[in-house]
């Protein structure tokens, strides 16, 4: 982790290494290497830097201290496999997983993910609740499973979008014990029906309405019924002969 700060901000840091990047009279700017930074060291750091390239949103949010916070940092170390589907650089791995708790404890009808109201939902020093905690590790646990699986049909026909990325969340938030390749039929159509109606497929109203009418009309009893009968699906995908299913925590 590398920062430009002032001389007087290194205190109280365990610092790695320091190299004088410029020097004058009255100031000098350090470039620092940080080591085994705790998750607070590293929150207050980020709350504290003052010069070179400004903070995105998504790092303005690692500055904030709270249990969700803490929560959202822990299922990014623990389920690290996430990092071959999503954008790593600048904060976006918090500031994705804050907007996917976000969807699975309020399920807003609307997109409601500003900056302003991440960083209230963060600010909120409340424990995380038991539920909240459970159902997230669930859905990690089985995107690390199907990452495992075949990482590859996340990006095919198109990059797995932000967007998708938490409504596929919710489905296996609102649908958690389901087999390996009901999910992966869902991930395939959720894609293949957003595409349909959207070039650009970003953060906004437009493509949230058209992916949450996917989640909504989804049925999972009919999906079964028709895949353990080994029928084609609209899209023609087959279903695939398997009895596994993803590990979830009692």
């Amino acid at each position: 982790m590398l920062f430009l700060m002032h001389q007087e901000a290194l205190e109280d840091f365990i610092v790695w290494k320091v190299k004088i990047v410029s020097q004058s009279m009255k100031e000098r700017i350090f470039l620092i290497e940080y080591w085994d930074l705790t998750l607070a060291q590293e929150q207050e750091i980020f709350s504290r830097v003052q010069l070179g390239m400004p903070l995105t949103n998504a790092e303005k949010l690692a500055s904030i201290s709270s249990p969700t916070v803490d929560f959202a940092q822990s299922l990014y170390s623990t389920y690290n496999s996430i990092s071959q589907i999503i954008e790593t650089k600048r904060g976006k791995p918090l500031e994705l997983i804050t907007q996917t708790l976000y969807m699975i404890e309020h399920e807003p009808e609307k997109q409601v993910f500003t900056h302003n109201n991440l960083t209230k939902y963060l600010k909120d020093d409340r424990e995380v609740p038991i539920r909240l905690k459970q159902t997230a590790k669930t859905v990690f646990e089985t995107l690390d499973t199907l990452i495992e699986e075949n990482v590859v049909m996340f990006n095919e026909n198109h990059k797995f979008a932000p967007i998708e990325f938490v409504f596929f969340c919710l489905i296996i938030a609102k649908f958690p014990r389901l087999e390996i390749w009901q999910y992966q039929m869902y991930l395939q159509q959720m894609k293949e029906h957003v595409k349909t109606y959207h070039t650009d497929i970003r953060f906004n109203a437009k493509v949230y309405a058209t992916l949450r009418e996917y989640v909504v009309d989804l049925e999972p009893d009919e999906l079964v019924g028709d895949y353990g009968l080994g029928k084609r699906s609209k899209c023609g995908f087959m279903a695939v002969e398997s009895s596994k299913r993803i590990k979830t925590e009692s």
